[in-house]
């Protein structure tokens, strides 16, 4: 977490406290949101290894 607002590299110095809580918690949410995508693509792909194999198995 930055502690000084001067090196966040989201908000603006002129930035009002408001809008900098907000430009903040939106940077997060892209960033849980890619997480969460990578995730379920990563999840899907282990399911598609493991039925693959276990379905082409006589």
């Amino acid at each position: 977490m930055i502690k000084d607002p001067a090196n966040d590299p989201i908000t603006t110095p002129g930035d009002s406290p408001t809008h900098r809580r907000r430009k903040q918690r939106g940077g997060r949410g892209i960033v849980t949101f890619f997480i969460l995508f990578a995730l379920g693509a990563f999840a899907m792909y282990l399911f598609v290894v493991i039925y693959g194999s276990v379905a082409s198995t006589p």
